[in-house]
């Protein structure tokens, strides 16, 4: 990769020890679920002024009424289009990609420009550490940030310990909300940072009758984390993305093939059906919530999963890339320039994908890593991805220029969680199992 200025990525003093579906074949966090999961982009708070268009779908309408009360509206997601998949391939070296074969409005790919940054990772730079005094330490899976990075929600797959902390003073200091202590999976904030939601894939229960670990719930507040009410229904929840005012979510149900929606921060519910097979790994959203970016994994199929985009706040659906083992997806602040990376099949890593039309085409960049989990700023210029899995270590990258070339960043380690300002300078990155660190991009 192309090498660029030097950020200096600040590790967390660590003071808490914690530790952290369903199948694939088409439809749906500020930023990210294996962190990254929830991909809202950060934004201004500035609405963004569009008139969704038409495009079918959903036949049932949010009744519901307040608390955690599930509405009965329902209905079945129209999805356009069929993904494609890749003729050509590309090593390292940058090498085109053939294209998309396409069906509907399904997307179409490219390869990225030999040289450009696809090619070997630059040399990591130099890391200056500054402890923080009350940094935790967990098994991060999701990270989200106030539009000017100084409100924090990071979230830890385990359910020993407090595993949800906060902080308002971007990472400095830290604090513990009353919260059930879930096996969380991902996190979102609205732009001022006031309004967060959680969500959960398994909960605890063991001191109850059945025992053993449940669905888990979803999790909102509106005083920036002090108090917290449980919503929606039990479910393996896989992800989330909220619009900048916090009033538009969407969740990803890793239970079932569906994904559920609300207008009202959480207080009603709509179910988005979808009648195949998926596994939701991350989503994401434009400020306004109306253009909404969700990737599937599908682990136990052939070929990956899917990229699937919204224009409707998630009543319909169009496949909209190809078909990889999608970990983590991040959005402009507009819903325009798209981001999406590829963990591998486990034997091989992936590739980042960049759009520059809100996912009518892609574009293969970066070096075949096992991506978990990229952020964007609200612009799209500025994006910050992680590498690294359970078993395999990796490291962070930044691009300036919306992806098309890539510098590698800090020490290798198993990075899980990544998370972006509004202006793309503060960014926040976190260990599985491990550290929280921040960095001040110049």
């Amino acid at each position: 990769m192309a090498q660029g200025k030097a950020v200096n990525w600040i590790r967390m003093r660590p003071f808490l020890k914690i530790r952290l579906p369903l199948l694939a074949a088409g439809a749906m966090a500020l930023s990210s679920g294996g962190c990254g999961r929830s991909g809202i982009a950060p934004h201004d708070g500035a609405a963004i002024a569009e008139t969704p268009a038409s495009m079918g779908g959903i036949s049932g309408s949010s009744a519901g009424s307040g608390g955690s009360d599930r509405d009965t509206g329902s209905g079945d997601a129209t999805v356009a289009g069929s993904g494609g998949s890749a003729t050509g391939g590309s090593g390292d070296s940058g090498a085109a990609v053939g294209g998309i074969a396409s069906g509907g409005a399904a997307g179409t790919m490219s390869g990225s420009s030999a040289g450009a940054g696809a090619g070997g990772a630059g040399g990591a730079e130099a890391i200056a550490w500054t402890e923080l005094a009350a940094s935790p330490v967990a098994s991060w899976v999701s990270i989200a940030l106030s539009a000017d990075g100084a409100k924090l929600v990071a979230a830890a797959a385990d359910v020993v310990g407090d595993s949800l902390v906060l902080s308002g003073d971007s990472g400095t200091t830290w604090s513990w909300p009353t919260i059930p202590r879930d096996r969380w999976k991902a996190v979102a904030s609205s732009a001022d940072g006031a309004k967060l939601v959680a969500v959960a894939s398994k909960r605890d229960q063991s001191g109850v009758s059945g025992g053993g670990y449940k669905g888990g719930y979803i999790y909102t507040s509106g005083d920036a984390g002090a108090n917290w009410t449980q919503t929606g229904f039990q479910s393996y929840w896989s992800a989330v993305a909220s619009s900048a005012d916090g009033t538009k979510i969407v969740v990803g149900d890793g239970g079932s093939p569906d994904l559920d929606t609300s207008g009202d921060s959480g207080a009603t519910w709509t179910r988005r059906q979808f009648h195949m097979v998926l596994d939701w790994q991350s989503v994401a959203s434009s400020a306004d919530g109306f253009r909404l970016v969700a990737v599937d994994n599908a682990g136990s199929l052939p070929g990956g999963g899917f990229i699937y985009t919204s224009r409707d706040s998630g009543a319909s659906w169009t496949v909209a890339g190809p078909s990889q083992n999608w970990s983590s997806t991040a959005s402009s602040a507009d819903g325009v320039k798209l981001v999406a990376v590829d963990s591998g099949d486990g034997l091989s890593g992936g590739y980042i994908y960049t759009s520059p039309d809100s996912g009518a085409t892609w574009t293969q960049t970066g070096s075949k890593q096992n991506w978990s989990s990229v952020a964007s700023s609200a612009d799209g210029t500025k994006l910050v991805a992680a590498a690294g899995d359970w078993t395999k270590a990796g490291y962070i990258y930044i691009s300036r220029d919306s992806g098309t070339t890539w510098t590698q960043t800090g020490t290798q380690q198993n990075w899980s969680c990544v998370a972006s300002s509004a202006d793309g300078r503060k960014l926040f990155a976190a260990v599985s199992d491990g550290h929280i660190y921040t960095s001040l991009w110049p």
